[in-house]
This record gives C-alpha cells, structure tokens and sequence, in this order.
C-alpha cells in the first residue's frame, strides 16, 4: 500500500466556522502554566490587542493577580473538577492603555488527552454585564425587574447547552436514546440532566438527576454535580461508591443540597445491573418478551447532602428488556394524582416497548420509540409544569462485525462502499461522523488499488466492528508493498482519510500494510427544541446529468466512477460557449480520485479561457471536501 504518513489536519471548516462565531468567550489555556493556545475572536477582542497566544494566563493579565482567578484555574487543572463563576467582576484592557469593567459568568472545565489526562483548562465565559446593570437598576424599576429575568433566562439556558452531554455513546449490546423537555411554565433552563458513560469492562454508566429550582443557579448545579459524578463513576464504576462520593461533595456547595440523583451500571454481555438512587424516582423495566412494565425496587434514600445512608440494588436485564430512568417531572404532571400518573407512565412504557402505541410505526430502534411515543403519551393530554427527562436503554444483540475479504479492484472497494454505508446507517450515528468514516475507509482501500501491488491484483481485507467503548474500528490490509511518499502521483488520499477521522494509523513491513482507523460514535439526545436530523438511505449509486451547461452528479464519486465523471466533464467542457456549472449537492462520497478529476477539470477549462463553477450547500459531503483539499468552489446560498 503506498501513501503518507496521516498528518494533524486543520479543524473542520464547519466546526471551526461555528467556534469562530460564537458570541461567548472562548479560550484554552495548555499546561502547567495555562499557556493561552486557542481563543476565538471574541476572547481576542477582549484583551485590548495584548498579545496572547502562546503566553501564560499570569503574564497577558498581570493586573488580575491577587483577585483569585488564576487560584481558580489552577484547581481546575489540579483536580480536574470543573468550575462556575457567576456575575464576576472584571478589569479588561483597552487599546489605548485603559481598562473597562466588565462582569462576566464562566466555567472552567478541564481540558484533556484522549487517555484522559489532564491537558490544560477550556473556558467558556459569557459577558453578562448588561443583565448585572438592569439587575441592580431593577430593585427601582419594575421593568428594569423584567428585563433582568429574561436575561437570567438565557444565560442560564446557554449554559445548560454546553453542559448537557453532546452525544449519547453507540455501543454493543445496548442501545440508549433519551429525551429532555423543557417546563411549561417557565422557558427559563431547568436542573434536570442526563447522561451515559462507557465504563471499563465493556459496562456502561447511567445517570439521571434533578437539582431544584431554576435558571443560572440551578443551570450550574446540575453542570457541576454531572462532571464530578462523571469523574467518580468513570474511577469507581460502582453506582453506590459514585453516590456516596457525590453525597459528600454536595454537602460542600449549598446550591446542591436536596438535589435527587439515579445512577444504573449495566453489563450489556450479561445483563447484570446495579444501581442506586439517591432519592430519586425508582427505575422501570419493560419486559422484552411483551409484558408489563414494572417499577425496581426502590429502597428509601434520601437526596444528597441529608441525613441517612445508600443502598445499591442488583438486578438482571434479560435481552430484549429495556430500562427507564426518569425525572419526577414525568409523575407529577397537573391534573393528576401520584396514582394516576404512575399508572399513565406504566402502560406508556408497555405499550410503546410493544410497538402498540400508534398504528403507524415510529422510530426503528426500540429505545427511541419508547423514549419518543412514552414522553408524547404522557405529556399531551396534561402538559407538564416542571422539566421532564427520560433516559431509555434496551439490551439488544450486538451487531454483527462487518468482515469482508477480496481482490484489490474497484469494483471490490465499490461493493465494499455500499456494505459500509450500511452497517452504519444501522448505528444511526450523526450525519457527519458517518460521511467522515465512509470517505476515510474509502481513501484507504482505493488507496489499495491503486498502488499496493503496482497495477496488478492481489489481496485486501477489510474488518469493521463496534468497541465495548464506543469507538468504530476498521482495519484494512494487504499483502502488497510500502512505496514512501514521492514514490508514486497523487499523495492526497492517507492524508484525507487521517483529516476525516479521529486516529489513523499505518504498520507497513515486508508482508503487507495494515492500516486501522479508530473513531468514536454517538446519537444526540433530543429536547423538544431540536429538530430530527435526515435520515439517508443506504446505497446510492452514480449518476451524472448533463442539461445544457450544467452537470447534476449524484451518488459516490470515487475510483470507481470518477473516470465517467472526468469523460462527461471533458465532453460537455469542449462544447461550451459558457462556464459550466458541477452540481455536486447530491454527491455522497468525493474521494480523491474525485477530487483530482475536479482539479483538473477547472485547471483545464481555466487555459482554454472558459470556467467550471463547482457547487455544493453548506454542510454537504462534497462542500466538506472541497473545503478541506481547497478546491475552488461556490456555496450553495452563500459563497465557498
């Protein structure tokens, strides 16, 4: 197999667009010095052109020394427990020397490795001085009162984003989904959260909790009671350990006190659970076999930082059982008695794990349609006054490894494409991981074809499974030879795989090359404000439409189809009397080969005094790419 070595490839250009924009603070401050190495624009344009980058938090901010700041971030990266300041005030440079007062709400959080050790401290800081003003001008003014609630009301739902988890994790043998509505009473962000942790051994961790109250404080509660269970449950793995170490620390911060908390620890091989709560709701099963549903047994416990001791329950989940944690938010709903709302919930569940619910069929995945049809039955008739979460896991067989063995051709790697796309729709993972492990594995194993066995055929062998952590893994190897860089055209491929995928690496040696791809999968969980994400068929193939000069490409551009791609361009190009416009907006796959016929197509056109305008919308496959190798295009409304 010939190719380079994957190198450290720049960040997305959607991910970095939207770091770029966001109107907060944002900074990362690296090392035992806190070294400032990645602010965004609008942390630049808070240090009165100082210059940062690369200097310690201590030497761009002297004048803040002695106003416990630095003491603040230093036991962030000293004890990897995150930290919220709320209203602070603040001395920032100007350009011309001065100072402004600011006060802004923060939180520090630690930054780390992929192997978990502590890299530095992520700040996030929100300028909230305008709400600081009308709040103190509101103890006169009656409007100046309403003002300040809804201040508090977005800052408070701007932080309960950033806290809540990004992703809920896809592993083997469980499959969780989750759902979080907010209050109807109040647009303000609640106490509740959710979680889900992959834990050593191939278990996973859940959690569900509730803080009272809320707005910023509640908002902040919740985010520093999820990242320190998170901490203890990832060291301990044992729900009642995890419990009793958050007991003591809710008891050293007021605004946590009488916060309830459920955590569950599952082995989806075995079906072995525990879990313990800590004056939480009770958990719920659904049997698989199509009974009803039932309450665990549910010990007294007392919420956290009260009197009283825990207990840890053991159960067993058979396959096909699904598990649901909740918040009270979901029983004690207007209109409704204890009893009654506990009833509601009971055959909510049993009829939705059944398929029952609603005549036509609703999400493919068990725990998404129980999570969906449980939270729409029970809400739809009472509303709710309080927030309402529902964290659903079923035990499930694991799928199936994807293990495929063949000649080197192109027609191998395009059958091999479409078997991929597959097995991944099945995890239902975000859109953008999915492109990004589909263009990866296809610029290795074309990369196969082209230069591991110089021209001839020989073997290639392709291994895709799902991790007990989470993580996707293909390995692709062949029996061919290693050519170094410069030994061969072309040279875009590894690197453009390593850009789309967390880690890539390469063993080469006398009997073949090995390439593994790793890269860590998720789900969102879904609040009532966010909406489905499209879901893409299986299996698209090629096709390109040519009406008058404009050329629709459709379905994966790769080894396999860019030679008809680059026959039609060179076609339709020798003929025009005008630019010619590739539509690229239903294109699936552009792998290099699809990049390089593109490259050369606009070099072409561009000598013969003619142009081809490439176009893509924002967020496509094909946009990503042309951003990425910097190939000259248009942005479908907007410019590229």
């Amino acid at each position: 197999m010939a190719g380079t070595e994957p190198e450290d490839a720049e960040r997305p250009a959607t991910v970095g667009s939207l770091y770029d924009q966001l109107p907060v603070l944002l900074m990362g401050l690296e090392g035992p010095e806190l070294r400032m190495v990645a602010p965004n624009p609008a942390a630049l344009a808070n240090l009165g052109g100082r210059d940062a980058i690369g200097r310690s938090v201590r030497e761009v901010f002297p004048e803040a020394e002695g106003q416990t700041y630095f003491e603040r971030l230093e036991d962030v990266l000293r004890t990897g427990e995150p930290y919220t300041g709320t209203e602070w005030r603040i001395q920032l440079p100007t350009a011309d020397g001065g100072f402004v007062e600011r006060y802004m709400t923060f939180v520090l959080s630690p930054w780390r490795y992929p192997d978990g050790r502590i890299r530095g401290v992520a700040a996030v800081a929100q300028d909230v001085t305008e709400y600081v003003l009308e709040q103190r001008q509101a103890e006169l003014d009656a409007e100046g009162f309403r003002r300040q609630i809804l201040a508090a009301r977005e800052i408070a739902g701007t932080l309960q984003q950033a806290l809540l988890p990004t992703g809920l994790p896809v592993v083997p043998g469980l499959d969780i989904d989750a759902r979080y509505l907010l209050a109807e009473a109040d647009n303000a962000a609640g106490g509740d959260w959710y979680d889900a942790i992959p834990l050593p051994g191939g278990r996973v961790g859940l959690v569900i909790g509730d803080v009272v109250g809320h707005g910023v404080r509640a908002a902040a509660a919740m985010g520093q009671l999820r990242a320190v269970l998170r901490a203890f449950l990832l060291e301990t793995a044992d729900p009642l350990a995890a419990v009793e170490r958050l007991d003591r620390f809710a008891t050293t911060t007021r605004a946590t006190t009488t916060a309830t908390v459920c955590v569950a620890v599952i082995d989806p091989s075995s079906g072995a659970l525990t879990y313990c709560s800590a004056g939480h709701p009770p958990p719920m099963v659904v049997p698989g076999d199509g009974g009803a549903a039932r309450f665990l047994f549910a010990p007294g416990s007392r919420p956290l930082a009260s009197s009283g001791e825990y207990v840890s329950v053991s159960e067993h989940l058979d396959l096909g059982d699904v598990l649901l944690l909740y918040s009270d938010g979901l029983v004690e709903r207007p209109a409704r008695t204890a009893k009654q709302a506990t009833v509601d919930l009971l055959s909510a569940a049993t009829q939705t794990a059944a398929g029952k619910a609603f005549a036509l069929p609703g999400p493919a995945r068990t725990s998404a349609r129980v999570a969906e049809q449980t939270m729409e039955l029970i809400t739809r008739v009472t509303g709710h006054s309080d927030d309402v979460t529902l964290l659903v896991a079923h035990r499930c067989p694991p799928i199936e490894p994807l293990h495929r063995e063949g000649t080197a051709t192109t027609r191998t790697v395009g059958g091999w494409r479409v078997e991929l796309d597959r097995w991944l729709h099945e995890l239902e993972i975000d859109f953008a991981t999915m492109i990004g492990l589909e263009h990866a594995v296809l610029e290795v194993t074309s990369n196969v074809v082209e230069h591991a066995y110089a021209g001839e055929a020989g073997p290639v062998a392709l291994d895709v499974r799902l991790t007990t952590d989470g993580v996707v893994r293909v390995t692709v190897a062949d029996q061919g030879t290693w050519r170094q860089p410069g030994e061969r055209p072309g040279g875009r491929g590894l690197a453009m795989a390593g850009s789309m995928v967390e880690r890539l690496t390469v063993d080469h040696g006398e009997t073949g090359t090995e390439v593994v791809i790793e890269q860590r999968v998720s789900r969102p969980g879904r609040t009532s404000r966010v909406a489905a994400r499209p879901v893409r068929g299986p299996g698209h193939g090629f096709t390109v439409a040519v009406d008058g000069p404009t050329v629709a490409v459709s379905g994966p551009v790769d080894i396999g189809s860019a030679a008809e791609l680059n026959r039609v361009l060179r076609r339709v190009a020798r003929h025009a009397v005008r630019p010619v416009t590739v539509d690229l907006g239903n294109v699936t796959h552009l792998a290099s080969a699809g990049v390089q016929v593109l490259f050369d197509a606009v070099a072409r056109a561009g000598s013969n005094g003619n142009r081809i305008i490439l176009q893509a919308p924002a967020g496509s496959p094909a946009h990503h790419v042309m951003v990425l190798t910097a190939l000259p295009h248009t942005t479908m409304n907007g410019s590229g």
